[in-house]
Formats: C-alpha cells, structure tokens, sequence
C-alpha cells in the first residue's frame, strides 16, 4: 500500500483473494521488448517508460486531484 494507507482487518473468519490481471501488452508489437499498447489521452507515462501508464497506481502524486464540491451536514428535514 502507499504510503500513510493500510488495510485494516478485525478478527477475519476468512480470507478470500480475487486477483486482477491487465493485460497491458500492444499485440501489434512483433519484435523484442516491451511496447505498452493503446493509453486514455489521461495516462501520464513517460513516452519511453517501461511500464504501462494503465498501471500507475490511483495513490500517485503525479495526478492532480481537484474537488471543488461543498458538502454540509444536516440535522433536520430531508436533503433535496
């Protein structure tokens, strides 16, 4: 996990993994070496990366997250 991030888990009764996989190699690409295949306009790899930008974990520091939402609680009546 990145760092300050955990998974806390009290007193499982079991434990069950579903693993993921993406496939992220271009198919197109016939000779040695890694080559990513298509990425989102949004994946932000360097153009000679050696990884896919689909991979890049969520946590990163290189997106820029930006909310611009207010949120309030209410104590009563009903929300809209």
């Amino acid at each position: 996990y990145p760092k300050g991030y955990a998974q806390l888990i009290w007193s499982p009764s079991h434990w069950s993994v579903t693993p993921m996989q993406v496939d992220t190699k271009n198919r197109e690409h016939k000779g040695k070496g890694f080559v990513p295949g298509p990425l989102p306009r949004s994946a932000l790899a360097p153009p000679n990366a050696s990884y896919s930008g689909l991979v890049e974990c969520p946590c990163t520091t290189r997106i820029k997250r930006e909310s611009h939402m207010a949120y309030a609680a209410r104590r009563e009546g009903a929300c809209p």
